[in-house]
């Protein structure tokens, strides 16, 4: 009996084809027609960094291709806009365009969101998250705010249902990303019930480091209060108490740096 190939592998494939391919006449149109045809109802899973990649002079054809694709394929629960077949457009970050974020909003079976290429506000995602209330996974490139604001109840509306949380800060101001980074994570992990993964994975060992958070959680919070992180980072530079992970008592990975 042959393999059944799932749908998501074959959109791939033609995707990759297509890209191999594109310098045989073939303009944006038809690749964008092409990728149409393919899509189906049944995809689940699509990075679409892949994609971008066929029109990589071309964003309003992007943003229109992503749109269609979204519409046709509603069933899709892990989107990817990550690792495309161009490695030098990949370290590339730009502002999400206000209708790509409009349809990510109506994908209402989405569990996985992982974006590299895209950046948002806090607010933005915040408000995109709103509209995602499956969203389980989300790594995103977010742009500081100095003074960000952290209405509580709305914190948890939006990103309460997360349980895997990892961002980056999308600024080239290095003090900046530290404080905000810092800021975020000490919300998160004071606000987000199901949270058990946080942190920046793009981020070297100081970036990681939660035991600054951890302390100020220590502090903050009573001695009810337990948190679900599975995962934690530590940099271990000065003396710590006695009791100061107690608040932890999930943790299953414990990196010391």
């Amino acid at each position: 009996m042959l393999p059944v190939i799932s749908p998501d592998v074959i959109f791939a494939d033609f995707v990759k084809e297509l890209f191999d391919s594109k310098e045989n006449d073939q303009d944006d149109s038809y690749r964008k027609d092409a990728l149409e045809r393919a899509v189906s109802p049944a995809i689940k899973k699509i990075d679409f960094a892949q994609v971008m990649d066929l029109f990589p002079q071309n964003y309003s054809q992007i943003i229109d291709v992503f749109a269609s694709i979204t519409r046709r394929a509603p069933n899709i629960s892990n989107l990817q806009v990550t690792e495309g077949m161009l490695p030098e457009r990949n370290a590339i970050c730009i502002s999400m365009d206000a209708a790509m974020v409009s349809a990510i909003g109506r994908m209402a079976n989405l569990k996985t969101l992982k974006v590299h290429r895209f950046s948002l506000s806090l607010s933005e995602l915040m408000g995109l998250c709103r509209n995602l209330p499956s969203l389980e996974i989300l790594y995103f490139k977010i742009e500081p705010d100095r003074e960000p604001d952290f209405d509580i109840d709305n914190f948890e509306q939006c990103f309460g249902h997360l349980e895997i949380f990892q961002f980056s800060p999308a600024s080239t101001d290095i003090g900046l990303n530290f404080r905000f980074r810092r800021m975020l994570t000490l919300e998160c992990i004071s606000c987000l019930p199901n949270i058990r993964i946080l942190g920046d994975p793009d981020g070297d060992e100081h970036s990681l480091d939660m035991l600054p958070t951890c302390l100020e959680i220590h502090e903050l919070t009573n001695d009810e209060w337990k948190s679900r992180l599975t995962h934690l980072t530590l940099f271990l530079d000065k003396d710590v108490p006695e009791d100061a992970l107690k608040k932890f008592p999930n943790v299953r990975n414990l990196q010391v740096c």
